[in-house]
């Protein structure tokens, strides 16, 4: 549909109604035959970027593909008010992006009719089953539509490392456009922005998340002290109480 304003970082967020299986954004969760899936599956059902195999180093490595990297991570809080209809946004979706634009992702407001300047890619890692036949083949997605005052990356888990392209993307995009970063990560550009982790299941406990046990109420601020030193950080700008971890399969 058109739309009569510009959008900027039109993002659509994971969201939990009173239809989806197992407090995540999943519903219609089915089997290649038809069939409906365990509904335990749906928490194993976890966001990335989308990914392609590198067979130049013949390890055959996943990695990001090119292009299509539009995991989208938040800061707690940043969710926390869902629209009507919605059991719980989570802190995690998929920006669009300009179809051959990678320094802004501005939609101009009222395209022609059949004229489609954004693109987005949504990717999610599916749980194999000890029986195939039981693996997960086709499911729905719920998503809020919202513009994203914010431009910024996100670092996936699985670009974690030393061939991580996040710092890349971000500067295209204009400088100090921050990356969001995810437990495990070692990228320190000045423009990171550590999140820890980010919820994917459950409306009021943490179910399920991609990331570490911890996740931020608000993006972090910057914080130095010597070693050995208590820090204390106001409780509506700091951690979210730890978690157990989830165990999934890979």
């Amino acid at each position: 549909m058109a739309y009569g304003a510009a959008r900027q970082n039109l993002t659509l967020v994971a969201a939990s109604t009173a239809g989806t299986i197992g407090e995540t954004a999943i519903s219609n969760l089915q089997r290649f035959d038809g069939s409906a899936a365990s509904p335990a599956i749906a928490q194993s059902i976890l966001p990335t970027h989308a990914m392609t195999l590198d067979r130049t180093s013949g390890l055959d490595r996943v990695q990001p593909k090119l292009g299509s990297e539009d995991l989208q991570v938040f800061a707690e809080d940043e969710v926390a008010a869902a629209p009507a209809g919605v059991t719980r946004l989570f802190p995690y979706g998929f920006v669009v992006r300009r179809k051959t634009v990678t320094n802004s992702r501005l939609l101009p407001a009222n395209p022609a009719a059949g004229q489609y300047d954004g693109v987005v890619t949504i990717a999610m890692k599916l749980p194999l089953q000890a029986n195939s036949a039981d693996d997960p083949f086709r499911f729905n997605m719920n998503f809020a539509v919202m513009d994203d005052s914010r431009t910024r990356v996100t670092e996936s888990v699985e670009e974690q490392g030393a061939a991580s392209d996040a710092a890349a993307r971000a500067a295209a995009l204009g400088a100090g456009t921050p990356v969001m970063t995810l437990c495990g990560s070692t990228l320190n550009t000045g423009t990171t922005q550590f999140i820890g982790s980010a919820t994917t299941a459950g409306n009021a406990a943490r179910l399920a998340k991609i990331g570490g046990n911890i996740a931020l109420k608000n993006v972090a601020l910057a914080y130095t002290v010597p070693g050995n030193t208590r820090l204390s950080v106001p409780a509506g700008a700091g951690w979210r109480a730890p978690t157990a971890p989830t165990a999934a399969r890979p």
